[in-house]
């Protein structure tokens, strides 16, 4: 197999799946990373296309568990994306969908500091502020939603009878309102720059993670990256803030009685 430094974002990207397995089973989570960017998007939507619970959290789930698997010695050694989707189908039939859709992957500016704390990024201080900042960015119904969720332990139906409005429109109002709160804070950690040529890229940083850039835009990504060193450095901590916000499994909010 051939040798990859754990800093050259390049080089994961050009290496097999069976590579980069391989390297996470070695405690690599730059290649776990590179894993994630290729096959979450096309996992979501596959959670999607089975159930109306919330996709991206069973697809982290699903994520959690093969790296478990993997640090475990086991764990696909060929055919990852086969694997996860196993994996996405797996917990949608055993059940694991309600506890994946109870999961608060982000909830108030607490929590998004404990998460935010697990990251080699800014001191604490700097921390609380990004999260501070990335709540009050929130409108009210934004901010009501996910609080009524992570905080006071809501479930979706009964923040649908709340609102008067049907479960399914709850649902979706409230994944907007928690990607908006990751997208704010994961765009809190990348660190401003006076060029103007940086300062477009980095403006793309939050959408290439999360699988919203065009192929062309993200060619052009690459190739500054590839380029730029402290594009490489500011993507290369935006991407493991991002991986851990999607990975980390912070307690569950109690159900609401």
């Amino acid at each position: 197999m051939v040798a990859f430094s754990q800093r050259s974002y390049d080089n994961w990207a050009l290496a097999t799946d069976s590579e980069l397995v391989e390297a996470t089973r070695q405690g690599n989570m730059d290649a776990y990373g590179e894993l994630w960017i290729r096959y979450a998007h096309v996992a979501v939507k596959l959670g999607q296309s089975l159930t109306r619970c919330n996709a991206e959290d069973i697809v982290s789930e699903s994520f959690a568990r093969i790296l478990r698997h993997l640090r475990a010695g086991k764990g696909p050694t060929t055919n990852f994306r086969a694997y996860l989707f196993a994996t996405v189908r797996t917990l949608i039939v055993d059940g694991s969908r309600a506890k994946s859709a109870d999961t608060v992957l982000i909830g108030d500016p607490e929590q998004l500091v404990a998460l935010a704390g697990a990251t080699r990024a800014p001191e604490p201080c700097d921390v609380a502020d990004m999260a501070k900042s990335s709540w009050n960015s929130l409108g009210e119904r934004d901010q009501s939603l996910v609080w009524a969720s992570a905080v006071q332990g809501y479930r979706t139906s009964e923040i649908g009878v709340k609102l008067g409005i049907p479960t399914p429109q709850a649902a979706v109002w409230l994944h907007r309102a928690r990607k908006r709160l990751r997208t704010a804070f994961l765009t809190a950690h990348i660190p401003a720059t006076d060029d103007p040529v940086c300062a477009a890229h980095r403006r793309r940083f939050a959408p290439y993670l999360q699988g919203k850039c065009s192929a062309p835009r993200r060619m052009q990504l690459d190739g500054h990256v590839a380029a730029c060193s402290p594009c490489a450095d500011a993507f290369t901590a935006a991407r493991d803030v991002y991986f851990r916000m999607a990975m980390a499994k912070p307690p569950r909010a109690g159900t609401h009685r």
